[in-house]
């Protein structure tokens, strides 16, 4: 190797990174913390576009050409998606091994996801800027009055 990072390893920071921006967002958009709010869907689009790269650049360093739709199943639905194109790609210990990596990593985006919205939530309290409430209408939304 010649001490270059690989570009999906690039793509994995970038998701990472992503996460982390995510839970500084948080806090600060209307309806935090609910599943459909504005963060959530931009994160959610970011993902899936990173999920897509990711996949494709991983089998082209693997100099294999990918199971038919895998990149797109990751891209859409990770959870499933990723561990299917490792069982399809790579010897079951493999697979196995690398899905046990993938588990660790979903667990440690949603916990600097959580740190993020930690950080921020400190900040406003320190700037005395309150995040968001729940109960706040959204830019989307037309005001009632």
């Amino acid at each position: 190797m010649d001490g270059k990072m690989k570009r999906s390893t690039v793509v994995l920071i970038v998701v990472a990174l992503t996460y982390i921006l995510g839970g500084l967002v948080e806090p600060f958009v209307p309806n935090p913390g609910q599943p459909f709010n504005e963060a959530t869907l931009v994160q959610n689009l970011l993902s899936a576009i990173l999920g897509f790269t990711w996949c494709k650049l991983h089998t082209s360093e693997r100099g294999i050409e990918a199971p038919a739709g895998s990149a797109l199943f990751v891209g859409l639905f990770a959870p499933l998606g990723v561990p299917l194109y490792f069982f399809r790609s790579m010897p079951w210990k493999k697979a196995a091994t690398s899905t046990l990596k993938a588990v660790g990593f979903l667990v440690l985006i949603l916990v600097l996801f959580g740190v993020g919205a930690e950080i921020s939530s400190a900040i406003a309290v320190q700037l005395s800027v309150p995040p968001v409430s729940a109960s706040a209408a959204s830019p989307l939304q037309p005001s009632r009055g």
